[in-house]
């Protein structure tokens, strides 16, 4: 067990008790449990963790854990870890994790959203920014989970993860664009062509059956029931290999009308 030391320099110690007070090993690693103790096993994170301490902790045991609690698709997992690196640390990881106020994160919303921001010198969108403050409340909560840090407030009385209170906008410039019938038809016609059957292909599919992109980059043949007209969705494709799919959810059977398996035969 690591112990941190105390303000006088010696070892904090805490008494769990006599071999004989634990009949078996189970037992006795209930009482460290109980008293707190575990995250102090094979663990440097210090009483008053840095953001960073946190983070580092979350990435390890939670980011790409397996199993089924949780899990995140791999794509979901490379944009947080990508927006933790590339936003997140770089402004908090310093920083002590229970020093971080509701206030203080609102502020660099504002700036994120306000001021030039990475290569392209653009502020970020709100969808971006909410997703910053998606990973971060993710650290926190981890951090709460494994006893990392209290689970509700800090000494100063406020909730150990400040993401709860931080306000963030939720407009969006973003725009969903309809693609009416008779423009479909015309995309068709343009890649109706030997050299872009492929992407006439995906076109129709995309159009017939409302899968996503990566969805559909991971079907195979055998994912198509001819019988009963309809395309299981097993996998999915990005970023030049196979995912698992975007959400339990999406693996899904999806209706097939019979015009577009004779198209795709064709």
């Amino acid at each position: 067990m690591k112990r941190q030391p105390n303000e006088k320099g010696g070892e904090n110690h805490k008494r769990v008790g006599l071999v004989a007070d634990f009949p078996d090993e189970q037992s006795a690693w209930a009482e460290v449990g109980r008293l707190g103790l575990s995250r102090y096993l094979d663990n440097p994170i210090s009483p008053e963790p840095t953001f960073r301490d946190l983070a580092e902790h979350w990435r390890v045991k939670e980011l790409r854990k397996s199993g089924v609690i949780r899990k995140k698709a791999a794509e979901s997992a490379d944009r947080d870890e990508h927006n933790l690196d590339r936003y997140v640390l770089p402004r908090w990881g310093t920083q002590k994790a229970l020093d971080i106020n509701p206030i203080q994160i609102e502020e660099w919303f504002e700036a994120l959203a306000s001021t030039p921001q990475g290569r392209k010198q653009k502020p970020l969108n709100w969808r971006t920014i909410e997703k910053l403050k998606s990973v971060m409340s993710q650290v926190f909560t981890h951090a709460q989970r494994h006893c990392l840090i209290p689970a509700a407030l800090n000494p100063k009385g406020r909730p150990t993860n400040p993401c709860l209170l931080a306000r963030c906008s939720t407009s969006s410039d973003y725009e969903a664009r309809v693609v009416e019938p008779e423009q479909m038809i015309a995309i068709l016609r343009e890649l109706n062509t030997p050299e872009t059957l492929m992407e006439w292909t995906l076109a129709l599919v995309h159009s017939a059956t409302a899968l996503r992109p990566e969805e559909a980059f991971g079907l195979r043949w055998e994912d198509v029931n001819w019988a009963k007209n309809q395309i299981h969705v097993r996998r999915g494709w990005s970023k030049g290999k196979e995912t698992v799919g975007k959400t339990p959810n999406s693996l899904c059977p999806v209706a097939m009308h019979p015009i577009l398996g004779d198209n795709i035969v064709d």
